[in-house]
């Protein structure tokens, strides 16, 4: 009884009813025709484009220099340039639109994968469209706003022992419970084990390489867990078939690999087919291209861009994130219209 009430209470909150609200919406146009869909993103697209090469001096110097029309800046999308991690931090505040005031916008950083650590800036404009893409991508794992969910995270700023009081209530609010990865001797593991025993999670969401040592942790003491109770999402890390098989043995419910990464939020995400991960193409304009050209790349590994079509006030436009997938044009072999996205990605 107190769990149903949690949930109506969290799904009350405003900026939760909000964010869910606009990720239902998001589901609505995934499952529009391709065409529809890509006449969407396309927009999205031009208006970003031409805001950059007015707005945001890093583009509007390449404009100028070539000669561009930022009226037409769609029309020269073939010879953008591409953004690497190097450019970000090195023009992090030309990135920024002149009409927004630096003081508003939140600064932020990212290690990532490459260990190259980078500062970059979000506006409130992101954050209104990088929280209903992570809804969205959760969603199709089963996850709902007060659902009970556990987090074993390690991101340092999102930690229990870091957050204000107010984050706290909020963390309640939300029926979450943070554990931190960084800190997972088999001592503090047993402890998180109990608690979460007693928490009775219906998510897992998980740092992969976390949710595997702990997984193996259950393993070699001979605990089965009674959570989560739906599923497990991993997220930041690799998730490798031997890892979820490992990871879906001891918990006994299935992983959903979510991709993403501090500084453009959800790329991509697994749906319950398991067959490929959905691009989030409403909050992020996704390129699989050949390795040193903007050239597509379909079926075979190719470099990954981001267009962050979700920040509009310090955009970054073909960021070459580091990482490599296979993009292929195949229909999701799982068939229900309610989850058959028409693009994915394979790792």
């Amino acid at each position: 009884m107190f769990h149903k009430a949690l949930v109506k209470l969290t799904a009350k909150m405003p900026i939760i009813n909000r964010h869910w609200s606009k990720a239902l919406e998001s589901e609505k146009i995934y499952r529009l025709p391709p065409e529809q869909l890509q006449a969407q993103v396309q927009e999205r697209l031009t208006r970003l484009l031409r805001r950059a090469a007015k707005s945001v001096p890093c583009y509007r110097q390449i404009f100028q220099e070539h000669g561009w029309d930022a009226a037409r800046a769609e029309a020269y999308w073939d010879q953008w340039p591409i953004l690497t991690q190097q450019q970000l931090q090195e023009h992090r505040d030309e990135l920024i639109a002149d009409d927004v005031n630096k003081n508003e916008l939140i600064l932020d950083s990212s290690g990532g994968s490459s260990g190259f650590t980078k500062t970059f800036y979000h506006s409130q404009a992101y954050r209104f469209s990088a929280a209903p893409a992570v809804y969205w991508a959760d969603h199709l794992a089963g996850w709902y706003p007060g659902v009970s969910t556990a987090r074993l995270w390690g991101a340092q700023r999102d930690l229990p022992g870091t957050m204000s009081l107010i984050k706290k209530v909020r963390c309640w609010l939300r029926n979450e419970r943070l554990y931190n990865s960084f800190d997972m001797d088999d001592k503090i593991m047993w402890t998180y084990h109990e608690d979460m025993e007693r928490f009775e999670a219906d998510i897992l969401i998980a740092y992969a390489g976390s949710a595997f040592q702990f997984a193996r942790f259950l393993k070699r003491n001979n605990l089965e867990p009674n959570y989560p109770r739906v599923g497990i999402i991993t997220s930041a890390e690799l998730l490798t078939n031997a890892m979820r098989d490992e990871i879906q043995a001891v918990f006994r419910k299935p992983a959903f690999d979510r991709y993403g990464s501090r500084e453009v939020g959800v790329i991509a995400c697994e749906c319950e087919a398991h067959s490929g991960l959905h691009m989030a193409n409403l909050h992020n304009f996704i390129e699989v291209v050949r390795p040193g050209s903007v050239e597509p790349e379909w079926n075979q590994q190719g470099n990954v861009l981001v267009t962050t079509l979700g920040e509009t006030d310090a955009p970054v436009l073909r960021y070459e994130i580091g990482d490599m997938a296979v993009v292929s044009r195949q229909r999701c072999s799982y068939q229900n219209p309610l989850r058959g996205m028409k693009w994915y990605i394979e790792n």
